[in-house]
């Protein structure tokens, strides 16, 4: 352990680390700004991006998703044309659902995805696989642990209580 060779091979091999989870963040912050893209928009697959976290979904969520006939849209006038800043699509018994906070900006949106085929229904929380591995270097370096922990886990916070209310609300719209 005291040879000093063994030393440098270790901190070659450290910087070498550290160079290619640069290397890997800086492409993923591109290929993850297509998939942001892909993520939150109303077209395209139901089930995208990586499972964050997931928790049972309620027998009344269940119910009000299960008897959805057709998709929900939100629109909201930005300026000067209206946006949709949330939806909820159903197509063969999968639910793919998202909404945007107002005032909430955020680089790692989420989307729900519900398989109301399973025998017990879960909302799974999902978002984008390169965009997390952008933090990747951050991470490495062991100084960005305590911060990126704490930013993901608000991040987290944010963008899953914002699809459940967006939920509960249509919920309670559909009585």
């Amino acid at each position: 352990m005291g040879d000093p060779n063994f030393l440098e091979i270790l901190k070659s091999l450290w910087s070498g680390l550290l160079l290619l989870s640069f290397f890997l963040a800086v492409l993923s912050f591109f290929w993850g700004f297509v998939d942001l893209i892909f993520l939150v928009r109303y077209e395209g697959k139901l089930k995208r991006g990586i499972k964050i976290w997931s928790k049972p979904l309620s027998d009344e969520l269940r119910k009000y998703l299960s008897t959805l006939s057709q998709d929900v849209i939100e629109t909201r006038k930005i300026w000067f044309s209206d946006r949709k800043v949330g939806f909820i699509r159903v197509e063969n018994q999968e639910v793919l659902i998202h909404y945007r906070r107002p005032k909430w900006g955020t680089s790692w949106p989420y989307v729900g995805y519900v398989d109301l085929s399973e025998p017990e229904s879960i909302l799974e929380f999902r978002s984008s696989l390169p965009m997390h591995l952008f933090l990747l270097p951050f991470i490495l370096s062991g100084v960005g642990i305590p911060f990126v922990l704490l930013v993901m886990v608000f991040n987290y916070y944010m963008e899953s209580t914002a699809i459940e209310s967006f939920l509960r609300q249509k919920v309670e719209v559909g009585k």
